[in-house]
């Protein structure tokens, strides 16, 4: 597949030492896929959060991995402008569907809300995933 028709892609995701293999799998099988130009920010970094802020208003699509709300939303809060000023689709992936003290439920929802949000995953009670 040219590069031309390969859809333009922003990956967020946060990396430090102790993750989920999960979380490494998605970003493998997106920077793989032929369909998607894939560059990847690890949020945890200062540096590449404030190169994503600027990559995410020009991209055709944002990914935000499990990673980006699975034990807190900090490293994704500083990109809700650019988010929501972003020109593509934003998809965000849910992690740990459960209230925590420090990232509650109800954030993660506000988060993906709204024109930051076209489409989101979460899993359901009964395991199974859905869009929602």
């Amino acid at each position: 597949m040219s590069g031309e028709s390969r859809i333009q892609t922003v990956l967020l995701t946060v990396e430090y030492s102790t993750r989920s293999s999960y979380y490494l799998d998605w970003a493998d099988a997106f920077a793989r896929s032929p369909h998607f130009a894939v560059t990847c920010y690890n949020l945890f970094s200062g540096h590449q959060r404030r190169a994503a802020r600027r990559a995410v208003e020009q991209a055709e699509l944002v990914v935000a991995l499990h990673a980006c709300s699975a034990d807190t939303l900090d490293f994704i809060r500083p990109l809700v402008t650019a988010l929501e000023a972003r020109r593509g689709r934003f998809l965000m992936f849910v992690a740990n569907e459960y209230n925590l003290p420090w990232a509650p439920l109800a954030e993660k929802r506000v988060m993906r809300s709204g024109r930051a949000r076209d489409a989101s995953h979460e899993r359901t009670p009964d395991g199974a995933r859905r869009v929602v």
